[in-house]
């Protein structure tokens, strides 16, 4: 009888960690695709800053100084303008720096 009991016992062992193994697995498929989600919403919002917003940057900062050489405008708004130019290269900075981030969690959960 003992072995009996010792056999089921190891067999619903058995079954149970399988059923973890499996859940385990699921919940890494989970964090897969969120992490790949994450990675692709990085990468739309570098795309928009190296097609769009540093050229907008680069523009702005340009007329900003010509306007103000030409004495089109004072010196608060050359600084307003090369300030939000300033913000705009930050902030593509930190898109890549989360993009990065973001590509590093995904190699950790997919190497």
């Amino acid at each position: 009888m003992p072995q009996k009991s010792r056999l089921r016992q190891a067999k619903a062992e058995a079954a149970m960690a399988h059923w973890q193994a499996e859940d385990s697995k699921a919940e890494l498929l989970q964090k897969v695709e969120e992490a790949r989600a994450v990675v692709a919403r990085h990468a739309a919002t570098l795309d928009y800053y190296t097609q769009a917003a540093l050229a907008e940057a680069d523009e702005l900062q340009r007329n900003a100084i010509l306007t103000y050489e030409n004495k089109e405008t004072g010196m608060a708004e050359l600084m307003q303008s090369l300030s939000v130019a300033r913000d705009i290269r930050k902030n593509y900075i930190d898109a890549m720096y989360q993009y990065n981030i973001a590509v590093i969690e995904l190699e950790l959960y997919t190497e």
